[in-house]
């Protein structure tokens, strides 16, 4: 009984543009699998997925340079007003979720205001949600 499969020995003038495109293809599939190695997936405990990336060349160039990841692994987001350290980012709402180490005063939250204004780079395809809320933590009714 005949085998359904057929082995075929590569000759030099059926398969030559075959061959010449495999020559071609294998060293960028490997500069592609080097280059995705480059980039990391993670800040802390924070994944890193695209549109963003925290590396060169990673990510959608509209997001480019907006997070940071410190020496010290922790995400930030850049704005024109400063760094805030990035809590979440939830990539099926979508938004970023971040803090403002300067609010965090309990001695003030009778006159709270915000210490600096907070502005963003639209040109980064981003805007301000309509949820904001200021949070204290580990106050206490007797602080202020």
């Amino acid at each position: 009984m005949a085998s359904p499969f057929s082995i075929k020995a590569l000759s030099s003038n059926n398969n030559s543009p075959f061959l010449l495109i495999l020559v071609l293809i294998f060293p960028c599939l490997k500069l592609a699998e080097s280059q995705a190695k480059l980039c990391r997936t993670s800040c802390g405990d924070i994944p890193i997925n695209y549109p963003f990336g925290i590396d060169e060349g990673c990510g959608n160039p509209y997001y480019k340079h907006i997070l940071v990841c410190s020496n010290s692994g922790q995400l930030e987001l850049r704005t024109p007003s400063g760094r805030y350290p990035v809590t979440n980012i939830s990539y099926t709402d979508p938004h970023i979720l971040v803090t403002d180490p300067f609010m965090w005063n309990c001695q003030d939250r009778d006159n709270f205001s915000p210490t600096r204004p907070f502005s963003i780079d639209i040109s980064a395809h981003l805007r301000l949600s309509s949820q904001n809320y200021y949070l204290f933590f580990n106050c206490s009714e007797n602080d202020g």
